[in-house]
């Protein structure tokens, strides 16, 4: 981990239970009248730069699943399921 970064993270938390990441969700096209939108989106790791793009919450879920399932957190039902 960059100490840099992990200096200026304000938080409680130790570091090695830090996640900290930048998520974008933009409208991919406009459809036609009566049609759902298509939304896309993007999700990077600030400390070691994993990413990801998703076309879905459940696979932005998913992401979040994975990154925090090293913690040896609660389960939490919406994200294993």
């Amino acid at each position: 981990m960059n100490d840099d970064i992990a200096d200026n993270l304000e938080t409680d938390a130790p570091v090695d239970e830090t996640f900290v990441c930048v998520v974008k969700i933009w409208v991919e096209e406009f459809p036609a009248a009566g049609q759902p939108l298509v939304w896309r989106g993007h999700v990077k790791d600030v400390i070691n730069q994993d990413e990801q793009y998703f076309k879905t919450l459940d696979e932005l879920q998913q992401y979040f699943a994975r990154k925090i399932a090293p913690w040896n957190l609660r389960t939490i039902p919406e994200l294993t399921e």
